[in-house]
């Protein structure tokens, strides 16, 4: 884990004209945890040293000092939390040094909709995959309740010479699917075959006798090709078929103790009964099950509990893309956090075609940094990222910052902020966490500025679901106050020691956060073997995809 601890690497070896002492530094603005809608910020202070000139630079640039010592410097500042780090150098080499955290950019409410916030492509494994997973079901599907009803199925002549036939059993042997994505619709065929229709004819040859007849139509094979549409209708996202072709082979029609002349009534619906059926498994039962597996890019509502504050989450589909490479949808979520009052977070809205654009096999899935922020400005402005710790006397952290210290809080002064850094990678900082140590009668020990930035990672979990969790962070701390009464001035290796313990909780507490976001999933398609990459403002996680059967890496 690599660490820098600037306020405590200050001293450097003087040896000009004798003088060890370090100018006197004074950041006056911006303020720790200022939040501006600005692409510019401005670093004013004052310094002084009683040896001659002193030379500021913030964050590498050099700024002018007045005769006064007082000192400004405007700059531009990409979006994101910026850490500010303002050095003051005597002409002797010895340093004086702040460091602070501002969140500047578009800022927006907590309580809104984010467009784009997730997205998944669906590639052609995964549609393959999906195939299966819908055959399966297909083949115990009761057929006889999609396609009957109460009343007879087919019915011919009339009151004296007459026949209703009624269904009994649907049967089929083997459901093979095929799913593969082609411009604008997914290329869709089912095969059935051995289909086996059993009926009960009641019929009539005079007004005054009625006869019973069992009737069976085989078909040796019956396939249906289509054209599955997916589209958002009010809110929804559904699927559908268009341009359905059928093909049967083998038909077969038995009929035990029907005469020929009620026979010729009813056998051109008979004949058509195979084909009927087919057709209902495809435009009534399949594209249902198709919406089933995509029941989690539907639009939805519930809570969830995170860090005793509960999330209101809503996810509406959006926009849906379909070309050979697969199938891109676009889904927005409105997160909204229990007890937040008036947060704001950095929103940079990209359209999700951007995040996922290219082939992909099997699934791609997309979080916009704006989901992350929104979520994580949420919970900031709650206050359930703030921590009052009580250590116990003799606790090693306590002997390190302070034998008599006895609580410790931790407040983040800017909400967790996910933003593109300069290589391209987005990155999640935590800017100004203003840890303070305190004893029994709340009098200050010491006072720490924490600023650390961190990546952002993904795994599969055991449900198969994809979670996204922090890596390994660098940090810069910086003492702003100490008490006197310290036995020894906190150091570096004091402070380590306190901001590995603060990670420990502040990663388990953010990954908490991030699991709550609603990454969609694909049902039936087992995800493994995820690879993280950003893109445009997104998170993005590609993954392959199991097929029944394939073993588990």
């Amino acid at each position: 884990m690599r660490r820098t601890f600037p306020a405590l690497l200050l001293a450097i070896a003087a040896c000009h004209a004798g003088d060890e002492i370090d100018p006197t530094l004074t950041v006056t603005s911006p303020e720790r945890g200022t939040l501006a809608e600005a692409s510019t910020v401005t670093v004013t202070g004052e310094v002084g040293d009683d040896a001659g000139a002193v030379r500021v630079t913030v964050n590498g640039l050099a700024a002018e000092v007045g005769a006064d010592g007082r000192f400004a410097l405007t700059f531009a500042v990409p979006p994101g939390i910026e850490l500010l780090e303002t050095i003051a150098e005597d002409e002797a080499g010895n340093q004086a040094r702040d460091v602070r955290a501002i969140l500047t950019g578009t800022l927006v409410p907590t309580d809104g909709t984010v467009a784009d916030a997730f997205a998944t492509r669906i590639g052609p494994d995964a549609f393959a995959v999906m195939a299966g997973v819908v055959a399966t079901t297909l083949e115990g599907l009761d057929l006889a309740a999609l396609i009957g009803g109460d009343g007879p199925l087919i019915s011919a002549g009339g009151s004296c010479v007459g026949i209703e036939v009624h269904l009994l059993d649907v049967a089929m042997g083997d459901v093979a699917m095929a799913m593969a994505p082609a411009a604008g619709a997914i290329d869709t065929s089912v095969t059935v075959t051995d289909l086996e229709i059993k009926l009960r004819a009641d019929y009539r040859v005079s007004c005054n006798t009625e006869h019973a007849a069992a009737i069976t139509v085989r078909a040796a094979l019956v396939s249906a090709d289509g054209d599955l549409g997916l589209a958002v209708s009010d809110g929804e996202l559904a699927s559908s078929l268009a341009g359905l072709e059928l093909r049967l082979a083998g038909l077969d029609l038995e009929s035990d103790g029907l005469t020929g002349e009620i026979f010729d009534l009813v056998e051109g619906a008979l004949e058509d009964l195979a084909p009927r059926v087919m057709e209902a498994v495809m435009t009534d039962a399949m594209p249902g099950l198709v919406d089933g597996l995509l029941a989690d890019l539907t639009a939805r509502e519930w809570k969830v509990p995170v860090l005793e504050r509960d999330v209101a989450i809503e996810v509406v589909p959006g926009a849906v893309e379909i070309d050979p490479t697969g199938a891109l949808i676009a889904i927005g979520a409105g997160l909204h956090v229990e007890g937040d009052a008036d947060g704001r977070y950095l929103s940079t809205p990209e359209p999700a075609a951007v995040a996922l654009g290219g082939a992909t096999r099997g699934v791609a899935l997309a979080i916009s940094d704006d989901t992350a922020n929104q979520i994580f400005a949420g919970m900031w402005a709650s206050g359930a990222l703030s921590h009052d710790l009580h250590l116990e006397a003799g606790d090693p952290l306590g002997l390190l910052i302070g034998a008599d210290t006895r609580r410790v809080t931790v407040s983040p002064s800017l909400p967790p902020t996910v933003a593109m850094a300069p290589g391209g990678d987005l990155r999640v900082t935590i800017g100004d966490l203003i840890v303070r140590c305190e004893d029994e009668a709340g009098a200050e020990m010491t006072t720490i500025a924490v600023s650390l930035s961190t990546t952002l990672g993904a795994e599969v979990g055991s449900t198969g679901a994809v979670a996204l969790h922090l890596g390994e962070p660098e940090v810069l701390a910086q003492v702003l106050s100490q008490s006197d009464r310290l036995e020894q001035p906190i150091t570096g290796e004091n402070i380590e020691v306190l901001v590995d313990a603060l990670y420990d909780v502040l990663s388990s507490e953010a990954n908490h956060v991030l699991s709550a976001l609603p990454i969609p999933t694909v049902g039936g398609v087992e995800m493994v073997d995820p690879a993280v990459e950003t893109r445009g403002g997104f998170v993005v996680v590609r993954t392959s995809v199991l097929a029944s059967g394939d073993p588990t890496p």
